[in-house]
């Protein structure tokens, strides 16, 4: 364990601090990680096993169901997709035509649920499913069970799509550079827009950040999703993933889904319980950005570093 003094730029000001570097190898368990890990995977019951053993024998059952009843409508839905549209209008031959770009939303969707439900063509359900998420950025928040909820997609369509969804979103921020240096809060409420982007779930995130300010994980990550409690967003949660990837220093970040980025009295409580926690443990807190909406208030984020709400 070695003692480091650092000297970083954060929002135009000079830090000083005193930063505890742990050296670790790749075939060696972290010496600070090591009661983490034993409390994760080391208190698991028999009952929780049987209750897993439980859950895949419903889900391969269910999933069966399922696809037996997307193939006993196929036919029908196909039928009803062409009396409704000639050969060059559907969207299978239009995208293999003229490419995917030029297909709509409820087309490219449509193609991915394949099949519709009894009565209601697969371009039909598409575009209600759009209208009723309001978009497609609404629509890759939506998770699995509020998919399954939707008239029309059952467990094995409502997985298949999530997924896509989810690969569509990876795919966004993959395209983000990851050593994007997050030296001020308008890059941390960037990067968190372009995941959260017009979420109605309000999340807690933490930035693990390396000496320079770049991210040591692809991306940052969430610790829970909720209204924001001490109890979802406790130290131990916090810093055993900047323990993990032997973070420098950590921004913390959540989104408001109202649009309105002011902290709450509760904000700024668990802000300064958490900046504490990183004076012990040697690795500062060098700001918690609060995420709105610009439409609501300007500039659409708060940052409790340089509104000084809070010394960090």
């Amino acid at each position: 364990m070695n003692m480091a003094q650092l000297r970083l730029k954060y929002d135009g000001r000079v830090h000083n601090v005193t930063h505890c570097e742990i050296s670790s190898h790749a075939n060696k368990p972290h010496k600070l990680v090591k009661p983490i890990k034993t409390f994760l995977h080391e208190n698991r019951s028999e009952s929780q096993t049987e209750n897993a053993l439980d859950f895949s024998e419903k889900f391969v059952a269910e999933s069966v169901e399922d696809y037996q009843s997307e193939e006993l409508d196929t036919a029908t839905n196909q039928q009803a997709l062409s009396e409704m549209l000639p050969k060059g209008a559907r969207p299978r031959e239009r995208l293999a035509k003229f490419g995917a770009k030029s297909l709509l939303d409820e087309e490219l969707l449509a193609i991915m649920l394949r099949t519709g439900s009894q009565g209601k063509n697969v371009l039909v359900l598409a575009r209600q499913l759009l209208d009723s998420f309001g978009s497609l950025a609404q629509l890759m928040n939506a998770g699995v069970e509020e998919l399954k909820s939707y008239g029309g997609i059952g467990e094995v369509k409502s997985i298949e799509l999530a997924a896509m969804l989810e690969l569509s979103r990876r795919v966004m921020l993959g395209e983000v550079n990851k050593r994007t240096i997050f030296n001020a809060p308008e890059h941390v409420a960037q990067r968190v827009n372009l995941i959260k982007a017009l979420s109605q779930t309000e999340s807690f995130f933490v930035f693990p950040l390396d000496k320079r300010c770049r991210l040591c994980t692809q991306n940052p990550i969430e610790i829970s999703s909720g209204t924001l409690d001490a109890s979802l967003v406790h130290p131990r949660e916090v810093f055993r993933e900047a323990i993990r990837y032997s973070a420098a220093f950590i921004i913390l970040a959540h989104n408001h889904p109202s649009g309105d980025p002011t902290p709450s009295r509760k904000d700024i409580e668990i802000t300064k319980e958490l900046v504490e926690a990183g004076r012990q443990l040697s690795i500062p807190i060098l700001d918690h950005v609060v995420v709105g909406d610009e439409a609501v208030l300007k500039p659409g984020f708060f940052s409790m570093h340089r509104d000084n709400v809070i010394t960090f």
